[in-house]
């Protein structure tokens, strides 16, 4: 505040030019492209703006109330030059008091630090805890000297700002909570004592997504081929859950895609193992192909146990194999267990390819998805030999009654004679 003291009519006058409320020397540099000057005295009159010759601003008792007028000087050049006001206030009694007043350009002389508080390798990742918060840097570009900044205000696209929050005083962190994404906010920052000198800066964070294991659970003593029911055979580690999300809430969120279960086949391509596929050997089988807005999906496989198909004499169905199990045993004495579905193909010969020295060979027989029957000669063989039986058994009885039947016709003739 500059002041001069003087006496009119027995009375001490003092003369005040103020900048929002900061006290003023005879000459003051703002950084800023305009200024609210506020003049105040008991006997004020007049107050006059000069920029060199050029008489830019006049005030006179009419704008005047109670002792005091305020108005804005701006920059009225386009050019990085200082602007330089002289400001002269009179009272009732022609005293003057005289303040020169420089603006400079703010985009030239002062740098605004923008605020990283993460990105590239240092992102944060989602669930993070508190930010430590981080406070705006000012540069006066001339000197490479640091500006204090007095106050900040956040600004959003819609106005407000949503990611941001002011911690304390000019220091500034990201909210908790947000989701897997990058945010950048507008930071207005007020400098030099006055809330109309400012720069923009931005803050912007990067947040990853958290890692979730993802596993099969695994199946015991599956039924050889049926149809497993996979519901609920795919776990999402809840330890992994961040923000207090839960399973119920995520898999309903827009971005979800649920992982879908696989397996090798014999070339070692990695198929989808579907709701319509039976149960035909024990394998490995692995989630993939999931995705989340806010978690990354690492897998781990779990085994389907299928349990020994059991035909008979000591011979079981291990996938698409058939082994015996007792190397004393023909595998032409092997029956079907009387499950229509299935059906076996034999690739043995004969029976006496089986047998050396009395042993038969421990020898696996390839089947298909469908079919679980043997040797398809052999088959054939027994049937024959059985519509034989048959059909001897059947002409043995018709010839047995003819013989009966002559039997009785002599019998019924030699007593007709008698």
């Amino acid at each position: 505040m500059l002041r001069k003291e003087h006496y009119s009519n027995g009375k001490s006058i003092i003369e005040s030019i103020e900048a929002v409320s900061k006290k003023l020397g005879d000459t003051k540099s703002y950084i800023a492209d305009r200024k609210k000057i506020t003049v105040t005295d008991d006997y004020l009159s007049k107050v006059t703006v000069k920029n060199g010759s050029n008489t830019v601003l006049t005030k006179t008792e009419d704008d005047i109330t109670k002792g005091s007028v305020s108005f804005v000087i701006e920059r009225t050049t386009e050019t990085n030059d200082d602007i330089v006001y002289e400001i002269t206030a009179e009272d009732k009694s022609g005293n003057q008091k005289v303040t020169t007043l420089t603006l400079k350009n703010p985009v030239l002389d002062v740098d605004a630090k923008n605020l990283d508080f993460g990105s590239g390798n240092s992102a944060l990742t989602y669930g993070y805890e508190e930010v430590e918060a981080q406070a705006v840097s000012l540069i006066n570009k001339a000197n490479n000297q640091p500006v204090a900044a007095d106050s900040i205000t956040l600004e959003g696209a819609n106005g407000e700002a949503e990611y941001f929050e002011v911690a304390e005083g000019t220091k500034i962190r990201p909210k908790q909570g947000l989701h897997a994404g990058t945010y950048t906010e507008a930071v207005r920052i007020a400098y030099n004592g006055d809330a109309e000198s400012e720069v923009t800066c931005k803050c912007s964070v990067t947040i990853k997504k958290a890692n979730m294991l993802v596993r099969y659970t695994g199946q015991k003593d599956v039924g050889y081929h049926t149809l497993p029911d996979l519901k609920g055979t795919i776990e999402y580690t809840a330890t992994d859950f961040k923000n207090g999300d839960t399973k119920d809430v995520f898999v309903k969120d827009a971005d979800f895609v649920a992982p879908k279960l696989y397996y090798m086949d014999e070339n070692q391509n990695s198929q989808e193992f579907t709701s319509d596929k039976r149960a035909m050997e024990t394998m490995q089988l692995i989630p993939d192909g999931g995705s989340s807005h806010d978690y990354e999906f690492s897998y781990a496989a779990g085994e389907l146990e299928v349990k020994h198909h059991v035909l008979r004499d000591g011979y079981v169905i291990e996938g698409k194999k058939v082994k015996a199990i007792n190397e004393d045993l023909d595998l032409n004495s092997l029956i079907d267990d009387g499950d229509d579905n299935n059906t076996a193909n034999n690739n043995t010969e004969d029976s006496s390819n089986n047998t050396t020295d009395g042993n038969t060979e421990n020898t696996n027989v390839t089947l298909n998805d469908k079919s679980y029957f043997f040797n398809l000669n052999t088959y054939i063989i027994n049937y024959n030999i059985f519509l034989y039986i048959f059909l001897y058994q059947i002409f043995s009885c018709i010839h047995f009654q003819i013989y009966q039947n002559h039997f009785l016709f002599v019998l019924m003739s030699t007593a007709g004679n008698c």
